[in-house]
């Protein structure tokens, strides 16, 4: 086992802030400076034995400082690491554009989808990874269709329902538990001229499809089988995502969210930026956009109390959207070895544990428990812990479910009718199961 290297205080470190690159850390969200970061580290004067690149989403400065204290970690026998992140759009079309033109990094993140396409690029970790380290949920997401794991997870992310406890409180209204109750409460606010819920305009209506419309499938005492369906063909994923894509629209229809306002609104910034106000009752996004939301009242010196709860989406429940997440992966050939060592550092129970604190995520440790010092995102736990969940990225289905339906919500955000949106989901799929792309 890895025993984390504590570094001395003399270390050297250069940080140099890059305005023309993108680029991301561990965490893909986080909140404080959003600026482009590089990280050029080097241990005292010696000669460096290798030079590793790292790409990332970006991160806050305290989860950086848990990064820069991993890297000098790696770099304590003379390595060098070169850091770089950007923007979560800016990332991942960057990587692409990397991808395709064979100009991969050391180590990087990625996400399900693109695992899909690009696991021939990528090195096997299964030799450094200690499966016996993970929980249950991360061991089921663990490993490729070919038995290989491509992808080191440092964390669980969760989709939710943000409830401004605040503004109930003062209408008198219960957090909704089920999507009667839902109902109830977004009508009364309608009534009151205000509009109930903030989505963005990437991550929040594909977050509300995959609630709805895949809780059979995960709730079934077969859902293995009901994934290997899916995958021998993926068209019969129409008749669960159709049922999702009727949530939506019964929300937009009733006036519960404003189309123009979401079409407009940015993932991370703009449906934070209304949600703190405290004006509207719900936010539909990220559990571990929380962190950011926090660091945007403690800076305006707003006092809001808010929970994240699971979506209260289906007639008699609600339902949680989780996935592993912050997926390290490591270019295959050239420095693989060097890249696995630095994993190893990244992925240490204690450099883990530290990460989702400062990003409100939950753990993907075995044997700790799913509480946060992120009071907010507590009454998700219970959903996560109890199996009344879905995956939002499942690495056991392999088609690539957010590229698919991010297309959908962006004809839904484009006004198209639900028909169309239907059929756009199905000849997507059909595509997909001709072709694998």
């Amino acid at each position: 086992m890895y025993d984390r290297i504590k570094i001395m205080k003399n270390r050297i470190l250069a940080l140099t802030l890059a305005s023309a690159v993108c680029a991301c850390l561990i965490g893909g969200c986080g909140n404080g400076d959003r600026g482009s970061i590089i990280i050029l580290e080097k241990e005292n004067e010696q000669t460096a034995k290798t030079s590793l690149s790292f790409y990332g989403h970006r991160t806050d400065r305290s989860s950086l400082l848990i990064i820069e204290d991993a890297l000098q970690s790696y770099m304590i026998d003379g390595r060098d690491a070169f850091y770089e992140n950007a923007e979560e759009i800016e990332y991942w079309n960057s990587l692409d554009t990397r991808f395709r033109t064979n100009n991969l990094d050391d180590l990087f993140m990625i996400d399900r989808d693109r695992l899909l396409f690009m696991h021939d690029s990528l090195a096997d970790l299964t030799d450094i990874i200690d499966v016996n380290l993970y929980n249950e949920f991360t061991r089921s997401q663990l490993f490729s269709a070919d038995g290989k794991i491509y992808a080191a997870p440092t964390g669980i992310s969760t989709y939710g329902l943000y409830v401004n406890y605040d503004l109930l409180q003062k209408h008198g209204k219960p957090v909704p538990r089920n999507f009667s109750e839902f109902t109830e409460v977004c009508n009364y606010f309608a009534g009151q001229g205000i509009i109930p819920i903030i989505s963005n305009n990437q991550t929040s209506l594909r977050s509300l499809i995959i609630a709805r419309g895949m809780f059979g499938v995960y709730s079934s005492a077969e859902t293995a089988k009901e994934i290997a369906k899916f995958n021998a063909d993926p068209l019969l994923l129409t008749r669960p995502l159709n049922d999702g894509i009727d949530l939506v629209y019964t929300i937009l229809d009733n006036g519960w969210i404003d189309v123009e306002e979401a079409a407009l609104t940015a993932h991370l910034s703009g449906d934070l930026d209304l949600f703190a106000n405290g004006t509207r009752p719900f936010m539909v996004t990220g559990g571990w956009a929380s962190s950011s939301l926090k660091y945007s009242l403690k800076k305006q010196d707003i006092t809001l109390s808010y929970g994240i709860h699971a979506y209260p989406v289906l007639d008699s429940a609600s339902v949680l959207v989780a996935q592993t997440d912050s997926l390290v992966s490591v270019k295959k050939g050239g420095n693989e070895n060097e890249a696995k060592k630095l994993v190893s550092v990244l992925t240490h129970p204690q450099t883990i544990l530290e990460l989702n604190e400062n990003q409100s995520r939950f753990t993907v440790l075995n044997g700790h428990t799913q509480i946060n010092s992120d009071s907010a995102i507590i009454p998700s736990a219970s959903y996560l812990t109890k199996g009344k969940y879905v995956i939002g990225s499942d690495s056991n289905l392999s088609v690539p479910l957010d590229a698919i339906l991010d297309k959908c919500v962006s004809s839904i955000l484009k006004g198209r009718n639900a028909d169309e949106v239907k059929a756009q989901l199905a000849g997507l799929l059909t595509a997909y199961k001709e072709d694998g792309k």
